[in-house]
């Protein structure tokens, strides 16, 4: 018991010392600085009034977006959420790839229309030749026999 009475002591003693005291009236005499404040007049006006909530939406229709060619996407040229008519371009692809393909095609056709053009100039040079007129004169084109069970029309 007389170790209780004397931690008991010792709590009041540290309570009662002076040191905390002088640290409060140090506190009281540096008082804080005074805060600026703004003040408004208050005045009746007309607020739009608006709501905000949580919610899910859903689509009325819901579609597929398919590309007709492949390639890289440069550009997005619409909006999410925006509605969009059917045939509408929604996306810009890499042009170069394309470009390219239609320099081949471009190519491949003035190739093949210079072949045509020799193959035409060819024939005309052919025909006009006196071997070939001679040779064509000499090789009439034969005429299959009429058979024999055919009854001939006489005149």
């Amino acid at each position: 018991m007389t170790r209780g009475l004397a931690v008991l002591l010792c709590a009041l003693l540290a309570a009662c010392s002076e040191g905390d005291a002088k640290q409060k009236k140090d506190d009281a005499k540096a008082a804080p600085a005074a805060v600026p404040v703004t003040v408004l007049e208050v005045a009746p006006r007309e607020v739009p009034i608006s709501f905000e909530a949580v919610g899910r939406t859903e689509g009325s229709r819901e579609v597929q977006v398919r590309a007709r060619v492949s390639g890289i996407l440069e550009k997005q040229l619409y909006n999410e959420g925006d509605s969009v008519k059917a045939g509408a371009v929604l996306f810009q692809i890499e042009r170069a790839p394309f470009e390219i393909e239609l320099a081949q095609a471009r190519g491949t056709l003035a190739q093949e229309l210079s072949r045509q053009d020799l193959a035409t100039k060819e024939h005309e040079r052919l025909r006009a030749s006196p071997i070939v007129a001679r040779s064509a004169r000499r090789r009439p084109t034969r005429r299959p026999r009429p058979r024999a069970s055919r009854k001939r029309r006489c005149r």
